[in-house]
C-alpha cells in the first residue's frame, strides 16, 4: 500500500501501526518482518534525514511506508480514529519533558484523536539526573506519576506500566541506555483510547 492508501484505507481487517521518530528503523524492521504475512501495515516517520536513509536501507518489506518529515506535520494527515497503534521510543525531550509540556500537549491530543477506539499509544521514555547521579526511587516515582496523570487528563487510560523497555525493543539510544540502569531510568507506558471518554463536570453552585 502507498502512504495515501494507508491514510484512508484502513478497515477492521487492515490494521495500521505508526512509529513516530523511528530513528534508524531497527525496531520497525523487526516488527514488519514478524508481521510480513499478516494484514498489519506500518508507517515510520523520522525527521532526521541521515537516520531516515539508514532506515530505508534497513527495511525491505512491502508492508512498510517510510516518511522523512516531522511527525507534528504528518499526524494531522491521518483520519480520526484511523490508527490502531502509535509507538514512540525515547522521544526527544521536547516531546515528553515536563519543561516543554505546553509545547507538546497538542501533539498527544492529536494522537488521541487519530487512534481508533481501544487503539494504543506506547511510549518508552527515560529520566536522567541533572548531575548524572543515580536516579532515586522518589524522583523516579514522582516523575512516573506526573506522566500518568498527564496522559489520563488527555483522555487515555492505562493498560500497563513497565519499569523498563520491552526486551524486544531496540534503538540506538535505548541499547546504550540499558547499560546504565541506575543513572538512566526507563519507563514504558502502554495507554489506550477508551470506548467512551468520561467528562468530569464540576457541580453547579446552589
Amino acid at each position: 500500500m502507498t502512504y495515501s492508501q494507508l491514510l484512508t484505507g484502513t478497515t477492521t481487517s487492515n490494521a495500521l501501526i505508526v512509529e513516530l521518530g523511528m530513528g534508524d528503523g531497527r525496531h520497525l524492521c523487526a516488527m514488519s518482518k514478524d508481521e510480513r504475512n499478516s494484514n498489519i501495515h506500518f508507517i515510520g516517520i523520522e525527521n532526521n534525514r541521515t537516520l531516515y536513509i539508514e532506515a530505508a536501507a534497513r527495511i525491505n518489506t512491502d508492508n512498510v511506508v517510510l516518511i522523512n518529515d516531522s511527525f507534528e506535520n504528518r499526524i494531522r494527515d491521518f483520519e480520526n480514529e484511523g490508527i490502531d497503534k502509535v509507538i514512540m521510543i525515547l522521544p526527544d525531550p521536547e516531546y515528553i519533558d515536563r519543561l516543554y509540556y505546553d509545547d507538546w500537549v497538542a501533539v498527544y491530543t492529536n494522537i488521541f484523536l487519530k487512534l481508533k477506539k481501544l487503539g494504543t499509544l506506547e511510549i518508552v521514555t527515560e529520566i536522567i539526573d541533572e548531575l548524572l547521579q543515580a536516579v532515586s526511587e522518589t524522583a523516579y516515582h514522582t516523575w512516573a506519576k506526573w506522566l500518568l496523570d498527564t496522559f489520563i487528563k488527555l483522555g487515555f487510560e492505562v493498560e500497563e506500566i513497565l519499569n523498563e523497555a520491552p526486551c524486544n525493543y531496540s534503538s540506538i539510544c535505548l541499547d546504550r541506555f540499558r547499560q546504565d540502569p541506575e543513572r538512566i531510568r526507563i519507563i514504558t507506558l502502554r495507554l489506550f483510547k477508551p470506548l467512551t471518554r468520561l467528562e468530569i463536570v464540576s457541580p453547579e453552585c446552589t
